[in-house]
């Protein structure tokens, strides 16, 4: 199992228990694809910088006088996710959860 393989699976665990994240993992290895690792993201301020780089025009320059623990929450909250060690995993979106279980009926 990779690293990446096994920061995934710890973020099913937290997200869907032991018992179904090992189901997942057997059943559907396909499937942790479907969760992004944003590497080196281990706080909510850089989880709001990480957002104002890749989704803003913010210049830099201007992070200093943000709240970038605030900022990362928001993000958060449109993108669910967990910190594991030193990344940020999201959790895979609504449509690709309902994808999945309607894959799995």
């Amino acid at each position: 199992m990779s690293d990446e393989e096994k920061i995934i699976l710890s973020a099913m665990v937290l997200q869907k228990g032991e018992a179904e994240a090992g189901a997942i993992f057997a059943n559907s290895p396909g499937r942790l694809r479907d969760y992004t690792i944003l590497k080196g993201i281990n706080s909510y301020a850089a989880l709001g910088r990480y957002y104002l780089a890749h989704e803003t025009s913010v210049p830099e320059e201007l992070y200093e006088y943000m709240d970038l623990g605030a900022i990362g929450c928001r993000y958060e909250d449109e993108h669910p996710g967990v910190f594991i060690g030193s990344d940020y995993v999201q959790y895979p979106s609504v449509e690709q959860r309902a994808s999945m279980e309607m894959q799995m009926m």
